[in-house]
């Protein structure tokens, strides 16, 4: 949930289409797993709850696996690189020592094994690449500045232009 919203914030107050790309992405992340846990009717792990009923038996648990959430963000990161041809080695170390925390923070309380943290590590980077393919255009134009993009542009239209535009 942090994730999610630190990449919806960061595209508020920095004015950047980029987070917001990024928090698209997420969202479209849950609904895969969500339609993939539905279809394999996964069972849910008491261990993983993020949310607990004191007084009954009931507890909540995210579609995605923190494992996955991690993974698909230095997926796309490491992408970005990539078709940059540049290499960050402080990225790298960051998100590798991330992602080494969250598969034994995941493994240690019993919410994920090897294989569950493996699977959700190899499909969270996949859908990061692709995702990052798939809008790598929009994400970063090669022509444009951010201000000048065409969805900022959109944007613009319907959030107003200073505070004596604001109607609250």
């Amino acid at each position: 949930i942090g994730i999610i919203c630190f990449y919806f914030i960061e595209s508020i107050l920095f004015n950047d289409i980029r987070g917001f790309l990024i928090f698209i992405g997420l969202i479209i992340n849950d609904l895969i797993n969500i339609g993939h846990n539905y279809l394999l009717e996964k069972k849910r792990n008491e261990k993983c709850a993020i949310l607990r009923n004191l007084y009954a038996d009931d507890f909540f648990e995210l579609s995605t696996s923190h494992t996955q959430y991690i993974s698909f963000i230095s997926g796309f990161f490491l992408s970005s690189m990539f078709f940059k041809k540049v290499f960050y080695y402080s990225t790298f170390t960051m998100f590798s020592i991330l992602i080494g925390l969250t598969i034994w923070s995941r493994i240690s309380i019993g919410c994920e094994d090897v294989l569950d943290s493996g699977y959700n590590l190899i499909f969270g980077l996949f859908r990061g690449i692709i995702y990052y393919v798939i809008i790598k255009d929009y994400y970063e134009p090669d022509d444009v500045t951010p201000e000048d993009h065409w969805m900022e542009r959109i944007l613009r239209k319907y959030l107003p232009k200073g505070d004596e535009d604001d109607e609250l």
